[in-house]
C-alpha cells in the first residue's frame, strides 16, 4: 500500500558525516544490513523519494580531502548547503553548524525543508549544562 499515491512524492535528504561511498551498493547487494542508513532505502516503499548528498559526489577528491580536514564534521554539509532547498525534508546528524545556517536563513523567511536531526552524541556535546 501506498499511502502518498496520487500526491506529489516527498523528497527526502540524508546528510551523514562520513562517505558513504560504495556502500549503497553492497547494501543492494545484500553485503550489508544498511542500518547507517536510517530507513533511507526503505523509504521507497512508502512513495517517498530519498537520496543523500555528500561532498564526495560533487567536489573533486583533494577539495574533498581538503575540507575533510579543515572543517568540523558540524560545518561539513555547509559546501553543499545550497542542494537542501529542493527537498521537502532534511535528515541528518551532527550537523549543528549547519543547522545553524538553516535555522538563521530560515529566521529571515527563505523557504526551507522540514529539518529532522538524529544524533546520539546530543547529550555528549550538552554535558552538565556547561558547553
Amino acid at each position: 500500500m501506498n499511502p502518498r499515491k496520487g500526491k506529489k512524492p516527498l523528497k527526502v535528504l540524508y546528510l551523514f558525516n562520513g562517505s558513504r561511498e560504495g556502500l549503497v551498493e553492497k547494501v543492494r547487494a545484500g553485503e550489508n544490513p544498511g542500518d547507517g542508513f536510517w530507513g533511507m532505502l526503505r523509504l521507497s516503499r512508502y512513495g517517498i523519494e530519498a537520496e543523500y548528498a555528500e561532498i564526495e559526489q560533487i567536489y573533486p577528491k583533494w577539495v574533498v580531502q581538503f575540507l575533510r580536514a579543515h572543517l568540523t564534521i558540524y560545518l561539513i554539509h555547509a559546501p553543499i548547503f545550497w542542494r537542501i532547498f529542493s527537498y521537502d525534508i532534511v535528515f541528518t546528524s551532527a550537523a549543528f553548524g549547519t543547522q545553524l545556517i538553516y535555522t538563521l536563513l530560515k529566521c529571515l523567511g527563505v523557504r526551507s525543508p522540514r529539518w529532522v536531526m538524529h544524533d546520539f552524541s546530543i547529550t555528549g556535546m550538552v554535558g552538565e549544562r556547561r558547553t
